[in-house]
């Protein structure tokens, strides 16, 4: 993935981190979450790897209010590459 398709796509390991779960609960969970709650599909051109649009994956976190407890908003964003990098920064900030 090049460095311009990394800021506004993002693959199933950047969800499940973004969730709070692991990578395989959310590809299992992935359909019912499109079905029932109107989480955002893959981009429909591509199989391998299913990639979403970071910024559609991020709105309907934000409006599900589903940030991992660890994670505040501001802390997901363009220059945080994980959730463990998250919380390593803040704990290097309280330090």
């Amino acid at each position: 993935m090049t460095v311009a398709a990394d800021r506004d796509f993002i693959d199933a390991w950047a969800v499940a981190e973004l969730l709070g779960m692991a990578r395989l609960t959310f590809l299992h969970r992935r359909e019912a979450l499109e079905r029932d709650e109107g989480f955002p599909p893959p981009m429909p051109h591509l199989r391998r790897p299913l990639l979403w649009r970071k910024s559609q994956v991020r709105a309907w976190i934000e409006a599900q209010g589903r940030f991992a407890p660890e994670v505040r908003p501001a802390d997901v964003g363009p220059g945080v590459v994980s959730i463990r990098e998250a919380a390593l920064m803040r704990k290097a900030r309280s330090a």
